[in-house]
């Protein structure tokens, strides 16, 4: 289990490095963001030390690629302005809160935990309050143990997280779209016909009908 967790480790450092690279990074800018040591970050690219989801995230935002991204898919591109540090502490926090909240509903307590993961009390105790960033493999373990998906943990509904994939999700459609229809969309002139096309499509379709039989009649 250990080995599978080293190569799991260096797999996902990789990527890491991989997303780094391809948006022109350094080492420093990548270990400040985070708020560790060049050294310290080194040992994420190199798989030795596992990241938390936290620091994922943050990664994730920073590097310009969706979360998508560490479990083995295509890189993006997206910009957006985040206080990383303070989403750190915040993210954190929340997701020792929410593995609280899910143990309980459990209804296991964190003696019975440890025993089950092989993590130590205290150092339960000290994730659940905030205290210490939960490595991202051990939060997959926790997961696994409730029969859930490390997603659940994922900010990606609220939140710059949230707004970094929708993002990335819509650069990514604009760029399977045909040339002229990208020329059609970025064209100014074009703008009232969007508009049009938006408000037909918040329409009911008894209200389109009704708009396509007048424009029948009016034609005739």
């Amino acid at each position: 289990m250990r080995e599978e967790v080293l190569t799991r480790a260096e797999f996902l450092g990789g990527l890491i490095r991989k997303a780094r690279l391809q948006e022109a990074h350094s080492v420093a800018e990548c270990s400040a963001v985070l708020g560790k040591s060049p050294a310290a970050y080194e040992l994420l690219e190199s798989g030795e030390v596992s990241p938390s989801l936290p620091e994922l995230e943050v990664l994730a935002m920073y590097l310009e690629v969706p979360m998508s991204h560490f479990w083995g898919t295509s890189i993006d591109i997206v910009r957006t302005e985040v206080d990383y540090s303070n989403y750190l502490s915040l993210r954190q926090m929340m997701i020792g809160v929410m593995l609280g909240q899910i143990r309980i509903k459990a209804n296991l307590t964190v003696d019975e935990l440890a025993r089950k993961t092989g993590v130590p009390a205290d150092m339960l105790v000290n994730y659940e309050s905030g205290l210490v960033p939960i490595p991202y493999f051990e939060l997959e373990t926790f997961a696994a143990k409730f029969d859930a998906s490390i997603k659940v943990f994922v900010d990606d509904s609220y939140g710059p997280l949230s707004e970094n994939e929708a993002e990335r999700e819509l650069e990514k459609r604009f760029r399977e779209w045909s040339p002229r229809m990208k020329l059609f969309i970025a064209d100014s002139r074009n703008q009232a016909y969007l508009e049009t096309a938006m408000r037909l499509s918040e329409m009911d379709a008894d209200k389109l009908r009704s708009i396509a039989e007048g424009i029948l009649e009016i034609t005739l």
